[in-house]
């Protein structure tokens, strides 16, 4: 198995535009050099080949702007150059026309080049979600072949023993410049496979959905001529790239000129910090499922998100009522409402196959799935094939120019579904049979009625019933199993029904254990949207005449048998009002000791939630406590003792794992740069100073470290309540970090202490000190100081507030007095920081010292450690120490230090 190995953070861009104007959140970059370009009216590039029109747009504008990340600005020219690398590697891999690349990393700029990289090459892109079960995840790999899978470095393992070729993307790779910059130019068939999308099965295996260039092609010609980004318009890429809107979210402002803007991986489940980045880079178009959508309506702040020109809705069906209510909504806001299209199509379509656009005097009970898109057919058909009058529900049949090839390795699904058809004596067309009900309205509009088969929609995700059905019947304790979707409240939920027999031992399975052991079973075979939220257990399933389960009987069974067991009552004020809202909006009876998610809660829900206890109670309330604290009972806890989950300084956050967490407090960024080093199961959360300045900005005269130390002591426990803790600082941030582990000391908390190259000693780097590395480090040495002072840098390297400002002075430019309130802070930080000498601490604090500063002494910080000062060497320079080439031994210094 060879690993090859790729870098994740690509530098901004120099340019001489001056950067446009942003929150302190999310700083905005140019739009590109020489101001904006009028996007074309249709593709540019060969017909099918969606990787040249992106090289056409890179031609013509190399220096604009093609992707917003976080503080990164990729031009198309560097992003087509880092993809043609990879493409030319993939290349020397064998990878060709009709191969198959799987792809499985966190949305990310090396996403893009990955997905690029294998276009170019002329291979087919699987995408894998890294939260993807592994038995579901082996099936796809064992099915599709793929000989390389592009990850991360964190990832790799789920892939060693069965990948021949493994590419880290978030890694630098020592020969980049062994590969080619250059386009390939291959000739690509319209017909080759563009990607692999694999939706859920009614068999219990899910499907891989071939989709070949030129219906790709065809839908973003389609959105291009119907809705013309020009160089201006930014398109947010909020969907996960396993289903496929990912694909034009992606590929449509690539290949037009326009502009991409990526979420932090996670962040597209956050509506506040959606609503924040959207607002900050002037977003004009997205898209949401209509769930989401009603969400987002009821977040205050709406009025920021002037700029969005199209809202793209799918997925499921958009009610009137929130039809009605996204007018109301945007009536009341000076900025005229965005369009707000209603879109229909599966994902053997290539993605949309009908549209239609809301209208404020038009509003239907379900709005219409509209008219076919640009080279597209759609027919509504009885079951002699034959088409239906105005007004009869038939089944929906899509023909046209975005059909699919078929399904990998299914002939026989592929012959059942794709169909060869005459139409009123036109020329035979191949049909896709989409199991969907629909009936022509008077205007020509085609209105989605429902199904015909077990397949529905949740919150946008397609879901086979029987691909769940599947997955139970595995279990060896259940004996029939029937898998429903019942609404609840304003949403849909699954309910297993089942039968169970017992273990060889005679134990047979309660109701009250049912729920969490089925779902702990499920957890490895299933996505998490595909779990079931409540399990009924029967005696047996209820039949029709014919003898098959009366899906419809069991629609109307009472639920609370997936429960019966006792409802503990509320037993305080706050306690009653949780219970009154979970009850509201679950649907259920609820008590104080259920889970929310084995009440069918999900994200969607706990933002809901969550905004109804903050107006309720009055507090600020995170949805992210509702995975700390599931439960009424422990929720109510958390909030008597002020712990509403409000964790400002929280920047970068990696829960999951078994180890005891660490905390990274760092006022640079850096941890983004170690994270991907750290072993996957070592829980991480990174704190960062910037988000307290709202604390602080009206008294900064008056702030002082212990203030600064008490509130991130108060957000360190709101995360780990119990210890022990472990925290780890660098450079300047270590003296904060000493204040806060004195403060928890004195509450009595069990602290380990980690500092990297931390000097607290007047003394600075001289000439002595520089001769003296250089002759132990070598000539190395001295280039990197002498790079370093030709740069300018030097001096600014020495003065830590000087440092500070610098990073931040580019925020906000067109905000003067909250650029300059971030400024002050940090300047305050700083000089509070440096002039902090700090108590003994009762313990041992670990140093960790690069090879370059092993000169200095450190007998300041010795004499505060009273349990010693125990010192190890870690290879590199003080502002080299997070480059790849040394943050791989830095991070193994850290696991060591964790794990004694």
């Amino acid at each position: 198995m060879a690993v090859f190995e790729w870098p994740d953070q690509f530098s901004p861009t120099p340019s001489t535009n001056t950067p446009e104007s942003g929150s302190s959140r999310f700083p905005i970059p140019f739009s590109g050099e020489g101001g904006t370009h009028a996007a074309a009216q249709s593709l540019q590039g060969p017909v099918g080949c969606i990787h040249q029109c992106f090289e056409a747009q890179v031609r013509q504008h190399p220096n604009a702007a093609a992707l917003l990340f976080e503080d990164q600005v990729i031009t198309y020219e560097t992003l087509n150059r880092r993809a043609n690398q990879l493409a030319w590697y993939l290349k020397e891999q064998g990878i060709g026309p009709g191969s198959l690349v799987g792809i499985c990393v966190e949305r990310s700029p090396s996403m893009i080049v990955g997905l690029l990289g294998i276009l170019k090459a002329g291979g087919g892109y699987v995408p894998l979600d890294p939260e993807t079960p592994p038995e579901r995840l082996n099936f796809v790999l064992d099915e599709t072949e793929v000989a390389v899978v592009l990850t991360q470095f964190s990832l790799q393992k789920r892939f060693t023993s069965r990948v021949k070729h493994i590419v880290c993307l978030d890694q630098n790779w020592a020969n980049t410049q062994t590969y080619s910059t250059e386009n390939l130019d291959l000739l690509i068939n319209p017909e080759s496979v563009m990607y692999v999308i694999y939706t859920s099965g009614s068999t219990g295996k899910p499907k891989g959905v071939m989709i070949p260039h030129r219906g790709i092609h065809n839908q973003l010609q389609w959105r291009q001529v119907t809705f013309p980004l020009a160089s201006s318009d930014r398109v947010l890429q909020n969907i996960s790239f396993t289903f496929d809107p990912s694909v034009w979210q992606i590929f449509w402002p690539l290949t037009c000129g326009a502009q991409l803007v990526l979420p932090k991986p996670g962040g597209q489940k956050d509506v506040a910090y959606l609503m924040d980045l959207i607002a900050a880079f002037q977003v004009s178009v997205i898209a949401l499922v209509p769930s989401f959508l009603d969400v987002l309506l009821r977040q205050p702040g709406l009025d920021r998100l002037s700029a969005i020109k199209h809202i793209f809705c799918g997925g499921e069906a958009l009610p009137g009522e929130l039809q009605t209510f996204f007018f109301q909504q945007w009536s009341q806001l000076p900025s005229p409402p965005p369009q707000l299209h209603n879109v229909y199509g599966p994902t053997e379509a290539s993605i949309d196959a009908s549209f239609w656009t809301c209208q404020r005097d038009r509003i239907e009970p379900i709005a219409p799935i509209g008219k076919p898109i640009l080279n597209a057919s759609l027919h509504v058909l009885d079951e002699m094939l034959q088409p239906v009058p105005e007004g009869t529900v038939g089944e929906l049949y899509i023909g046209g120019a975005g059909l699919a090839l078929g399904y990998l390795n299914r002939p026989e699904l592929t012959a059942e579904r794709f169909i060869p058809h005459s139409i009123a004596g036109a020329p035979s067309q191949r049909l896709y049979r989409t199991g969907d009900l629909a009936r022509w309205l008077p205007d020509g509009l085609l209105a989605f009625v429902g199904r015909v088969d077990h397949q529905v929609k949740i919150r946008g995700f397609r879901i086979e019933l029987g691909d769940i059905e599947a997955a139970l019947r595995q279990h060896p304790w259940v004996t029939n199993v029937a898998v429903i979707a019942r609404d609840s409240g304003s949403d849909k939920q699954l309910v297993a029904c089942l039968t169970v027999g017992g273990a060889a031992d005679g134990t047979v399975l309660s109701p009250a254990s049912l729920s969490s052991k089925m779902r702990t079973f499920l957890q490895d075979k299933l996505p998490e949207y595909m779990v079931p939220a409540a399990y009924v257990l029967l005696d047996q399933l209820p039949l029709n005449a014919n003898g098959k389960i009366d899906r419809r009987a069991l629609q109307d069974l009472d639920l609370s048998l997936a429960n019966p067991s006792a409802k503990t009552l509320p037993r305080n004020l706050i306690e009653a009002c949780l219970t009154e809202i979970w009850s509201s909006v679950l649907g259920v009876e609820v008590g104080v000791d259920d889970h929310f998610f084995d009440l069918g809660g999900h994200s969607l829900l706990a933002i809901e939630i969550c905004r109804l206890m903050e107006a309720a109670l009055n507090k600020p309330i995170k949805p992210a406590l509702l995975f700390t604290a599931p439960t009424i009972a422990s929720l109510s806890e958390r909030l008597q003792r002020g712990d509403t989950a409000v964790v400002p300084s929280l920047t970068i956050s990696r829960p999951a794992g078994d180890k005891v967490p660490f905390f990274f407090v760092n006022s640079q960024g850096l941890l983004r740069k170690l994270l991907p080093h750290i072993e996957a199961n070592q829980p991480v959360y990174g704190l960062n100073i910037l988000g307290l300045i709202e604390r602080y900005q009206d008294n900064l005269s008056e702030v002082t470290l212990g203030a600064i130390a008490a509130d991130m002591m108060q957000d360190i426990l709101a995360i780990q309540p119990d210890g022990p803790y472990q925290l780890i600082a660098y450079c300047g941030d270590s003296r904060l970090t000493l204040e806060i582990a004195q403060q928890m000391k004195r509450q009595g908390h069990d602290i380990n202490l980690l500092f990297i190259d931390a000097i607290w000693d007047e003394q600075k780097p001289d000439l002595k000190s520089y001769w003296q590395n250089m002759r132990r480090l070598g000539l190395s040495y001295l280039w990197t100081k002498l790079a370093r002072l030709i740069k300018g840098q030097h001096r600014k390297a020495l003065k830590y507030y000087a440092n500070v400002q610098r990073r931040y002075q580019a925020y906000e430019t067109a905000h003067p007095t909250r650029r300059d309130r971030n400024v002050a802070f940090l300047k305050k930080f700083a000089q509070l920081s440096w002039t902090y000498q700090g108590e003994p601490y009762p313990d041992k604090i670990v140093l960790l010292l690069s090879s370059e500063w092993l000169a200095l002494n450190t007998p300041a910080l010795a004499q505060l450690a009273c349990g010693g000062l125990e010192i190890h060497e870690v290879k590199g320079y003080h502002h080299t120490l997070f480059e790849d080439g040394y943050v791989q031994e830095l991070a193994q210094k850290i696991t060591n230090y964790l794990q004694s």
